[in-house]
């Protein structure tokens, strides 16, 4: 196995950068739609995608299907168009926010809605489904508006829930999730392309089941009634009928955590490092899954440590500038300092992490030195880790990915 002991710490931060984008391209929605031949002759005319990697598995399904695309529709993050797109003449783009949907999100779900109802009915729905996607496009029961959206989904943000409480309770309120979209298709067949952001790559969650093709059962169970009382009152408005889809519908899952950190695994394998330990184990609350990745570290060998999956965190009333992922490499940094043989990078697979423009954070024991401890404990209680991070130069930077499959934190122990 490959030695570490006389790696440099420069080099050792290239290392991580490299591995963890070994493991964003292994997903990358482009790379993995245009690989799924079974899409071929299907008589696809219709692409739909939706999600912040929407742009990249477009051009996907442009590669694999070429001219055969009659129409599409793409609606993603703002600032998530690939120039690619900009150019081509017949595909729609709607560009809206996350994860607090605004106006532009009401008139992306009503295009959706639009779109898959003009689809003919000899030809067949290519849907292409991301992380994101249930903020991107929405398309409100009769009794809701968008403010109370929006109110209930930073509440819900503000409180720490997990992206299975969200989803379950945007689908409550919605006409196009939970398998409402595709109920409104009525053409030869829906061929349903996801890349997971969800824990156990359930379809009825990801996109809060916007490309699902069944009522999502579970979700009463799901909904925080204790942080949003009023939906049980109006729980009565979304009795009223859905649509389910009366067309064959096929749903794959391309891409998940799981394939990015196996193909992390691979990369440093590769080149004779040591892994010594990679499980989607994320989840939870941050200082919690802080707290065990410190003293699994600590403990264990040197070599490599891979983990995937997304915590939640509990955000003060007036937050600072930050995501989880920059919040955990501080929270890291802070446990792990005085150890500078242990380094580390925590990145959200999409390139952002929380309202931020940075992915996440670089660290490693020695980025705190012992007069700063005080001040990073404060600037992480405020969640305004990335303030710190940006003064320390820790953050990492890495742009659009044209991908979504939760979160990365990959270590190195020399």
């Amino acid at each position: 196995m490959r030695s570490l002991a006389k790696i440099q710490s420069g080099s050792i931060k290239n290392i991580l950068i490299s591995s963890w984008w070994a493991g964003v391209h292994s997903v990358q929605g482009r790379r993995l739609v245009a690989a799924n031949k079974s899409l071929k002759h299907k008589n696809i005319s219709s692409v739909l995608a939706i999600g912040k990697a929407a742009s990249s598995m477009y051009l996907g399904a442009v590669d694999l299907l070429g001219a055969e695309i009659k129409s599409g529709l793409l609606i993603t993050k703002y600032h998530h168009v690939d120039d690619a797109i900009k150019g081509m003449s017949n595909v729609e783009v709607i560009e809206s926010a996350h994860p607090v949907p605004d106006k532009n999100s009401l008139i992306a779900g009503e295009k959706a809605i639009d779109f898959v109802q003009k689809v003919p009915q000899t030809e067949a729905l290519l849907l292409l489904v991301s992380g994101g996607a249930s903020a991107l496009a929405e398309s409100l029961k009769s009794g809701f508006k968008l403010e109370e959206l929006a109110q209930i989904t930073e509440k819900l943000l503000a409180n720490g829930c997990s992206i299975d409480a969200i989803n379950a309770t945007r689908t409550l309120l919605s006409k196009i999730k939970g398998g409402g979209l595709t109920g409104y298709f009525s053409g030869k067949a829906i061929f349903v392309n996801l890349i997971s952001d969800v824990e156990g790559n359930d379809v009825s969650v990801i996109g809060s089941g916007i490309g699902s093709h069944q009522p999502a059962t579970q979700i009463i169970d799901k909904i925080p009634y204790d942080l949003v009382p009023q939906l049980q009152q109006l729980q009565r408005v979304t009795a009223k009928s859905v649509q389910y889809a009366s067309s064959p519908c096929h749903a794959t899952i391309i891409g998940s955590n799981e394939v990015a950190r196996l193909s992390i695994e691979k990369w440093y394998k590769k080149r004779g490092f040591k892994v010594n330990y990679n499980e989607e184990t994320l989840y939870g609350e941050l200082n919690d899954i802080s707290r065990k990745i410190a003293a699994t570290l600590l403990a264990g060998k040197p070599g490599v440590y891979i983990w995937g999956g997304e915590p939640t965190v509990n955000l003060p009333a007036n937050p600072g500038t930050g995501g989880r992922n920059q919040s955990l490499a501080l929270s890291l940094a802070i446990r792990l300092g005085g150890h500078d043989n242990i380094h580390i990078i925590a990145a959200g697979t999409d390139g952002t992490d929380g309202p931020t423009l940075a992915a996440g954070g670089l660290v490693n024991g020695s980025t705190i030195n012992e007069q700063h401890i005080d001040k990073a404990k404060n600037y992480l209680e405020a969640a305004n880790a990335g303030t710190f991070l940006r003064e320390c130069n820790s953050l990492f930077v890495s742009g659009a990915t044209g991908t979504n499959v939760m979160d990365l934190v990959i270590a190195i122990k020399e």
